[in-house]
């Protein structure tokens, strides 16, 4: 402790740390247990109790691309491990990620959960089917 001028002691604060961030990947295969530097680590061939939290807290969903979307993508159907409070939004943030800016173009997209047509903020369940459909324009007669 320091004193100071009116002969009160004064606690010296504590010294700042340097925090040095390393960018991280949170995809699915990246939390594989061992799947760090050459497969190796303390837990190779296990999945850790990490992982195993983060895997049960996520459900399955299937994606289907039609017309320009699916040609942006390079396929037709995605399965997306999600949150469990997932929605067509988090899809919707998920596909922009993986196709850099696919849901950016500014052209109306129709969303449609099994088979019904639903807005950004339905909450998709475990198994789900969602399908991203952009206008399509035809031929005359």
């Amino acid at each position: 402790m320091e004193e100071c001028a009116e002969g009160t002691e004064r606690r010296s604060q504590p010294r700042s740390r340097l925090l040095i961030l390393r960018p991280f990947d949170n995809s699915a295969s990246s939390l594989q247990a061992g799947s760090g530097r050459n497969g190796e680590g303390p837990h190779t061939g296990v999945k850790s109790a990490f992982v195993q939290a983060i895997m049960r807290n996520t459900m399955k969903a299937r994606v289907k691309l039609f017309a320009a979307l699916r040609e942006m993508a390079g396929e037709s159907e995605i399965e997306l491990d999600l949150p469990e409070t997932a929605t067509v939004a988090h899809v919707v943030r998920e596909l922009d990620r993986r196709y850099a800016g696919m849901m950016k173009s500014g052209v109306p997209i129709m969303i449609a959960v099994n088979a019904e047509y639903v807005s950004e903020d339905h909450t998709i369940q475990e198994g789900d089917e969602i399908a991203f459909i952009p206008p399509v324009s035809g031929g005359g007669l």
